[in-house]
């Protein structure tokens, strides 16, 4: 398994290539999509997800894929509902790490 400091690491990176693909996509939005896409940020995504033994969800995909491109690296502070817990928001990585082990041991 991945540690969570390995994790926050890929993330961070991750996080720092996306902005650098928005920031290149909002100058030049006829080219950019065509030189740049993120065919290798989702495949780091589902390396980190099947490496913490995250299923796949039809609805979203998974955990991480979700607070990346919904919650904007936890900048939307979307609510994250969990059965017979209370709901609580995911802002760091740190915090992504813990709830995708809670996610993990649940399946």
């Amino acid at each position: 398994m991945i540690t969570k400091e390995d994790f926050v690491k890929a993330l961070n990176d991750i996080k720092k290539v996306h902005d650098k693909i928005q920031k290149v996509n909002e100058l030049n939005k006829d080219m950019a999509s065509a030189i740049l896409d993120y065919s290798l940020q989702d495949t780091l995504i589902d390396v980190l997800a099947k490496s913490l033994s995250l299923s796949f969800n039809n609805y979203y995909g998974h955990t991480i894929a979700w607070w990346i491109y919904e919650n904007d690296f936890g900048k939307n502070h979307l609510e994250v509902y969990q059965p017979n817990d209370k709901t609580f928001y995911v802002s760091t990585p740190e915090e992504l790490y813990e709830l995708c082990l809670k996610e993990a041991n649940q399946e």
